[in-house]
């Protein structure tokens, strides 16, 4: 596995599949099907008034990244239950979605994270996709990778069996064809 897994940090962006082609990123069948993280049972729910006032701070505090048009939208969990996971929402839709999208290594890192854990209970947990954009990172943005991506890479990519690992390849391939490279941060 520690193999497997050597050899997609070494992977260049040409072997994902360069430019162009399909750009769609479909669920596969081999798939795990997607989970919600729910809260601990010791989290008790907030108020319908807390979870409001917890969401008009954090659109206060989280500026409006516009999502590229060719983004898919923000995976996004049903209705939160904790203050936590009402920011954690917000943040997830209006920055770091839109800034993956476009090519922001903190904003893929923030993605990949809340994919694999649940943020939670903001994002719909799905562990191929936290691997694609493991591999996303650590072969797109060379100069900024560094252990702990290495450490992600594998703890998120080295859980899942073959024909889920060929599935993140393939779609960290397509969502590197189709992300704008903007260079932020």
């Amino acid at each position: 596995m520690a193999l497997k897994i050597r050899a997609l940090m070494a992977l260049p962006l040409a072997l994902l599949g360069g430019c162009g082609g399909n750009n769609s990123v479909a669920p596969s069948p081999t798939e795990t099907a997607i989970q919600v993280q729910d809260q601990p049972a010791s989290v008790a729910p907030a108020s319908t008034k807390d979870l409001a006032s917890a969401r008009k701070d954090a659109l206060a505090n989280w500026k409006q990244v516009t999502l590229p048009g060719y983004a898919p939208p923000a995976p996004v969990a049903g209705d939160c239950r904790t203050t936590v996971c009402e920011a954690n929402r917000v943040q997830l839709e209006r920055n770091d979605w839109p800034k993956a999208w476009r090519g922001s290594y903190q904003g893929q890192r923030n993605v990949a994270f809340c994919r694999s854990n649940g943020c939670d209970g903001a994002a719909i947990i799905d562990k191929v996709e936290a691997c694609a954009w493991r591999q996303v990172i650590s072969s797109t943005h060379e100069g900024k990778v560094d252990d702990t991506d290495a450490s992600n890479l594998q703890i998120d990519c080295g859980g899942l069996i073959q024909g889920q690992l060929d599935v993140a390849m393939e779609r960290a391939g397509v969502m590197a064809r189709t992300i704008v490279w903007k260079g932020t941060d």
